[in-house]
């Protein structure tokens, strides 16, 4: 009794917010909701993610394709179901360097549902950990105002830091592991970046351009040497 069954929303993060657009298509129980991190193309996710390596090739050994897998999964494709008027009820929420639910595919999703006002997190799939509380009381105050029948305007942006980690090989140091943090970038996606790292072998500061499949060629400066 302490539940109210006509103010019913659903919020989804990763492969459930993939699962909530569907179900906010086919069930009129929910009046509105949030995709935190999902996207659509399903076939496209599979084939590009980061984390579906193994799947992917299990898939090939198959005789799947790409396009062959698009056909297969069309019904539970989320862009076969998902409408303009949909995201008048939705609130977005993707990441600007996501790798597992490709950016591309959000903005897939994005573009369905009408393109409705979003909020993009400055981090990769896992760094809205960074930001949780923030997000959550952004997700909360979503629904408040929704089911009181008011408008939400999402902020266009949650700062948070962007970070980095993975292996760097260059001519000083050979093949090293890294992390580190962005004090400048060109742009909201970063397509030229700056960051401060750690490396096995000292500290270094990288320049470099966002390529594809997550690999960035630049340069890397150490305190007595600069190579590429």
């Amino acid at each position: 009794p302490e539940l109210d069954p006509e103010r019913v929303g659903v919020l989804g993060i990763s492969l459930g917010a993939i699962v909530s657009s569907l179900a906010l298509s086919v069930d009129p129980r929910l009046q509105y909701g949030v995709l935190l991190l999902g996207g659509a193309d399903i076939a496209h996710i599979l084939w590009h993610s980061s984390l579906t390596i193994s799947v992917r090739e299990a898939l090939r050994r198959q005789g799947f394709t790409e396009a062959r897998l698009r056909e297969r999964l069309r019904a539970i494709e989320p862009l076969e179901y998902v409408t303009p008027e949909l995201g008048e009820r939705v609130l977005l929420v993707g990441a600007l360097f996501d790798t597992v639910v490709p950016t591309v595919d959000t903005e897939k999703l994005h573009r369905g549902l009408g393109s409705p006002p979003m909020l993009w997190l400055e981090t990769g799939h896992y760094g809205a950990v960074l930001v949780e509380g923030r997000l959550l009381r952004i997700v909360s105050d979503f629904f408040e105002k929704r089911f009181r029948g008011e408008p939400f305007v999402p902020p266009t942006s949650i700062g948070a830091p962007t970070l980095r980690i993975g292996l760097m090989l260059d001519q000083a140091s050979g093949l090293q592991v890294a992390g580190g943090m962005d004090f400048w970038r060109s742009n909201t996606r970063g397509d030229f970046y700056a960051s401060g790292f750690l490396t096995t072998r000292g500290p270094a500061l990288f320049a470099g351009w966002r390529g594809p499949l997550g690999l960035s060629p630049g340069l890397v400066a150490y305190p007595k040497r600069t190579v590429p």
